[in-house]
């Protein structure tokens, strides 16, 4: 349910609506757009740092950092999309990158401590697919709601359903299940 969650919300970062944002809301030409792209990456980069430095605090807390990470993202998603001050933007895009990649760590990290060997490929192949179904139906839906109404709708829209992914986390944690091997 988070995966399906995120793979509707995360198209808010496409290039055809980072643009009409980027434009519109914080009223700067394309080159933000790019600035924007490189404050997400050197995010992710120093979460990877994050990462590496603390992996085992992160591996004996899998469960309440994929919670905390899940409400962190929406949260995140939620300050990007009402904020106007260009370099605010990109300061959230930073911690973004940061949180995103902490998330995806911890995500994959449970994922492969939940299934078999087995299990792996197949879980993958049908988290592909789905995730590139969805991805395409979003990225109308989406784009229709930028064009429509306004880019900063867009990203409330997808702030409140990574909520509803973080808050579904939160429910169902007991249900997670994470080996120690």
């Amino acid at each position: 349910m988070i995966i399906i969650f995120e793979a509707i919300a995360n198209v808010v970062w496409i290039a055809s609506i980072l643009y009409i944002f980027v434009a519109e809301v914080l009223g700067q030409t394309e080159a933000w757009w790019g600035y924007i792209n490189t404050a997400f990456f050197l995010g992710m980069l120093i979460g990877g740092v994050i990462c590496s430095r603390f992996v085992i605090e992160i591996e004996n807390n899998l469960k309440r950092l994929l919670i905390l990470l899940s409400f962190g993202i929406s949260g995140v998603t939620l300050f990007f999309g009402v904020t106007t001050i260009p370099w605010i933007s990109i300061l959230i895009v930073i911690l973004n990158g940061i949180v995103q990649q902490l998330k995806g760590i911890v995500s994959e990290t449970m994922l492969q401590k939940s299934a078999t060997t087995d299990e792996l490929p197949k879980i993958y192949a049908v988290q592909s697919a789905l995730i590139s179904l969805l991805f395409g139906i979003s990225s109308l839906s989406f784009g229709a709601v930028a064009e429509l109404w306004d880019a900063r709708v867009t990203f409330i829209l997808a702030a409140t359903l990574l909520g509803l992914g973080a808050l579904f986390a939160l429910i169902r944690r007991r249900d997670f299940i994470v080996t120690t091997e």
